[in-house]
C-alpha cells in the first residue's frame, strides 16, 4: 500500500475513514503499510475479539509500528 501526503487514510482493520489528518493515534504495517487506530471505539464483543486477534500482528502477518500522530 503506498501513501501519498494528504491522502485520505482507512483503518483497514476496522474499515472505517480516518481522513488525511487522523485524530486518533494510528499504527501502520511495516510490510504492507496498512493503517490502523491504537484504541478501539467498538464496544461489542465480537467486534473486540476480532481486534484482539489483530494486536501485535497486521492482516498480513507484518508487525505494527506507532504512527507519528496526525500523520
Amino acid at each position: 500500500v503506498s501513501r501519498v501526503p494528504g491522502q485520505p487514510k482507512i483503518d483497514h482493520l476496522r474499515r472505517l475513514h480516518l481522513g488525511a489528518h487522523p485524530t486518533e493515534e494510528c499504527k501502520s504495517c511495516t510490510r504492507c503499510g496498512c493503517v490502523t487506530m491504537l484504541r478501539s471505539p467498538n464496544k461489542t464483543t465480537a467486534v473486540k475479539q476480532w481486534e484482539q486477534r489483530w494486536i501485535k500482528n497486521c492482516l498480513c502477518g507484518g508487525l505494527w509500528k506507532r504512527m507519528p500522530f496526525g500523520c
